[in-house]
């Protein structure tokens, strides 16, 4: 079960969508779990990384701890990919710290 304070997947996607416009500044109206970070937000690896920390960051300030592993970050394509390991990390931890994986499965 999950803590009272850990987001749903739609707050966390609330939260990258935020951090996606704070950061990258996007001249999109529309941004959805479809948008690809390369190929629409015009994102590279450090972008993502930065956008990564930055929500890894407020989860921390709210009293959870996450950290998406190289493998699950290279992973990522779209808002919907890294919303999903994100969660799947968060859930993980919930259910027992000592065992969150190190990395997720890929797609």
């Amino acid at each position: 079960m999950a803590r009272a304070d850990t987001p749903s997947g739609a707050e966390l996607q609330t939260l990258v969508i935020a951090r996606i416009r704070e950061i990258l500044e996007p001249n999109m109206a529309l941004i959805d779990p479809a948008t690809r970070f390369g190929e629409d937000l015009h994102a590279d690896s450090l972008d993502l990384v930065e956008i990564l920390e930055s929500i890894e960051s407020e989860l921390r300030r709210r009293g959870l701890q996450v950290r998406l592993p190289d493998a699950d970050v290279a992973a990522i394509r779209t808002v919907g990919d890294a919303v999903e390991r994100m969660t799947l990390h968060l859930r993980a931890a919930d259910v027992s710290p000592a065992r969150l994986p190190r990395t997720l499965p890929q797609p």
